[in-house]
């Protein structure tokens, strides 16, 4: 596994920003791939930090976002959906995520009440599974089912940059008695 640093710009078509998780740095990690103009956000920040984080998009020139994938249906990776789209005046958002999600995205209310959250349904989700491309003008981001974390996680797999985005799959809790970002990146070095 490679650490990378919290916002920024880490191979040709991928940046690492910091979500910001209960207003907490390091605590959550989203990232934008982008290919000729079109950007794909993995997973978003919770419904209080969009503001804040569509500002940090607009500063690494990547709003707007065309595409929002979900690597799983938990709260703190899907609460800002409705806020994004809303705010994201210049193109409709399409979202994404494994057809397994789908239920929860729809109807939140039994993880609402685990999580003591108030996440808002996601409708006019586009369901994913093992073996889906998603083309990003060229691009190619293959999506693998990554169950264990839950049973709707996927992995986003980036071949030309051996990149795989695996959401909550990998947990190391904490490293260096500092919160460990909660979406893991994998940078592979020889891939098949």
């Amino acid at each position: 596994m490679v650490f990378i640093k919290l916002d920024g710009k880490f191979n040709d078509n991928s940046y690492l920003l910091d979500g910001e998780l209960y207003r907490m740095k390091g605590n959550l990690a989203i990232y934008v791939v982008e290919n000729e103009g079109m950007r794909v956000m993995i997973d978003t920040p919770s419904e209080l930090m969009v503001r804040k984080f569509i500002k940090k998009l607009k500063s690494f020139s990547l709003h707007p976002i065309h595409k929002i994938i979900l690597t799983h249906s938990h709260f703190d990776h899907v609460q800002g959906v409705g806020k994004l789209k809303r705010m994201n005046e210049e193109v409709p958002i399409e979202v994404m995520a494994s057809e397994k999600a789908i239920v929860n995205l729809k109807n939140p209310d039994i993880m609402n009440k685990d999580f003591g959250y108030d996440v808002k349904p996601v409708e006019n989700v586009t369901p994913l599974k093992e073996g889906d491309i998603i083309d990003v003008n060229g691009l190619k981001l293959e999506i693998f089912n990554f169950f264990g974390h839950t049973q709707d996680s996927i992995a986003i797999f980036d071949k030309k940059n051996k990149n795989i985005f695996v959401g909550d799959s990998i947990w190391i809790g904490l490293i260096r008695k500092r919160p460990y970002p909660s979406l893991y990146l994998l940078i592979l070095k020889n891939p098949k």
